[in-house]
């Protein structure tokens, strides 16, 4: 019909539901708790950190093909010092000097850090819907 709308689904069918991609999208939701406008290269940033610590500012720039800068900024965001003086960093990583190049940083997990990921890996891989 000319000028009709199609009709609005008020919910979707459980049967329609990917229960694996479901789990994933509820775990990055427990990321973006933290911060709404969270924007992918962070939370890749936190996960290759998570999944390798301690890693170097270097090889997550290597790995995750991000810019060094973008890395150093990434890595202040999930640290506890932001770049922008207004905003607290999340807090999830620490980033020490790394013994052999003072122009990298060794990163690792903070508690907060490491019980975040403990939430999104029962979130992905636990019993509850």
């Amino acid at each position: 019909m000319i000028g009709s709308r199609p009709p609005v689904m008020d919910s979707i069918p459980a049967l329609l539901v990917d229960p694996a991609a479901k789990r994933i999208y509820e775990s990055i939701e427990l990321l973006r708790i933290l911060d709404r406008e969270m924007p992918a290269q962070l939370v890749s940033t936190f996960l290759y950190i998570a999944a390798y610590e301690p890693v170097d500012t270097l090889q997550i720039a290597n790995a995750t093909g991000l810019a060094k800068s973008s890395v150093s900024r990434n890595t202040d965001w999930l640290s506890s010092h932001h770049r922008i003086k207004t905003r607290v960093g999340l807090g999830l990583i620490v980033k020490e000097v790394h013994p052999l190049n003072w122009r990298t940083r060794i990163c690792r997990l903070t508690p907060k850090g490491a019980a975040l990921l403990y939430q999104i890996k029962d979130q992905i891989y636990g019993d509850s819907d």
